[in-house]
């Protein structure tokens, strides 16, 4: 599998050249991986705003968010 470190890594220098929903779904991924869930939260948070009708990255927020969440149930 992808190390997340290195996702993120990738996912923050592309987007500091331009903001994409999907980059910033990967970056959330990443960022969940890593035990570091308001971040992760914040950036599907990024992504829906850009794309408020995917019911994808709803519900990806959806399991970030639940109680007693499991980073291993996030599919990017």
């Amino acid at each position: 599998g992808l190390e997340p470190g290195n996702v993120e890594g990738y996912a923050r220098g592309y987007l500091s050249q331009k903001s994409d929903a999907v980059m910033h779904e990967v970056l959330g991924w990443a960022l969940w991986k890593q035990n570091r869930k308001d971040e992760a939260i914040s950036e599907l948070e990024r992504a829906i705003a850009m794309k408020p009708k995917d019911p994808w990255l709803k519900e990806q927020l959806k399991k970030v968010k639940a109680k007693g969440a499991n980073a291993n149930s996030y599919e990017a």
